[in-house]
């Protein structure tokens, strides 16, 4: 129960256009093609990643660390351990949505060869979002 306030919390200050309540979160860690890793420091959450797994394709549908835990390597390793995730569970193609404004996120996912692939139709709080994926 304490990780779904702590999750809440992160979910609520990073991706606050989700407006997820604790049922919605509890379903998505309860559902059978999603997965959430997270990472945590003395028993505290500071960031998590949330992919979902369907017909050969893995879609990372968000990741987000902590402010005070940013810069520390844990979006990589977060990432990293992702991605070997989806490679062991034969996913060959990933997908990401991104914000277009995103840098810092982009230079991540470029790090780790993601491609832009083209703009989803739809915005996410009046900001065009992107669509990149890699081929593992």
């Amino acid at each position: 129960m304490h990780d779904l306030i702590e999750l809440k919390q992160i979910i609520d200050s990073e991706f606050s256009y989700a407006n997820l309540s604790e049922e919605k979160i509890i379903n998505k860690l309860n559902s059978e093609n999603t997965r959430i890793f997270k990472k945590t420091i003395s028993e505290k959450i500071t960031g998590f990643i949330e992919i979902e797994l369907k017909e050969g394709i893995g879609t990372i549908n968000g990741i987000a660390v902590k402010k005070e835990y940013r810069r520390k390597g844990i979006g990589k390793e977060l990432f990293e351990y992702a991605l070997k995730f989806m490679k062991k569970n034969q996913i060959g193609l990933v997908k990401l949505l991104v914000k277009e404004n995103n840098n810092t996120a982009k230079e991540l996912y470029k790090k780790y060869d993601f491609l832009f692939s083209g703009i989803h139709p739809r915005k996410i709080e009046n900001t065009i979002i992107e669509v990149w994926e890699k081929i593992i």
